[in-house]
């Protein structure tokens, strides 16, 4: 089955990596495989193999991204302190990525993740605008604003336009929630969008 196949898969690269401790592709491989899982056991493993890659590779900006990426992920709503701590490790890979390059869209988003997750989500917001003005295609930024518009801040016009985007991007409609999917609502033209204009004229 794919499960064993899977798991098969998984032991293999860890074995690879018993016989080859510098081996960062098998690395990268396995922690690719442990982070798209369910468990959190496998998140954890995939942590600590970007933790190593980025001993041996500390320019990797796929794995620090990466890593980011799981922290920020990580949910502790019942600890509040370990949550916040996770947002701070997420922040300082973002940070650590704009460093060598300010303009990485993956970080960028990363950021406004972070920000959103802390309850900032006018500065979640800014970040998403400055990514999509060095990628105006960036359907990850999109999606990310309609969540906000969505869920926080309560504008549906704005979430429908945002989340339209997103599909017009090429976007997984799956992922939009039900009562937008089969919305018929013409949500406005991206250059009449008036975060698009308070962005530019900054």
């Amino acid at each position: 089955t794919a499960r064993k196949d899977a798991d098969g898969a998984k032991q293999a690269y860890r074995e690879a990596i018993k016989l080859k401790q510098q081996d960062i592709e098998a690395r990268r491989q396995l922690a690719a495989m442990l982070q798209s899982g369910a468990e959190a056991e496998e998140k954890d493993e995939a942590r600590t193999l970007y933790d190593e890659i980025l001993r041996l590779e500390p320019s990797n900006i796929h794995a620090r991204l990466s890593l980011g990426n799981l922290f920020s992920e990580a949910s502790f709503t019942s600890k509040r302190r370990m949550e916040d701590n996770r947002l701070a490790e997420a922040q300082d890979q973002y940070d650590a990525i704009r460093r060598e390059k300010p303009n990485h869209t993956g970080a960028l988003v990363g950021l406004g993740v972070v920000w959103r997750k802390r309850g900032k989500y006018e500065k979640a917001m800014d970040l998403y605008h400055e990514a999509l003005q060095v990628d105006p295609n960036l359907k990850l930024a999109h999606y990310n604003m309609a969540i906000i518009y969505d869920y926080y801040i309560s504008d549906r016009l704005k979430a429908l336009f945002h989340y339209q985007r997103y599909i017009e991007l090429g976007g997984d409609a799956k992922k939009l929630p039900e009562d937008y999917r089969d919305n018929k609502v013409v949500a406005p033209p991206i250059e009449q969008s008036p975060e698009t204009k308070e962005t530019s004229s900054k």
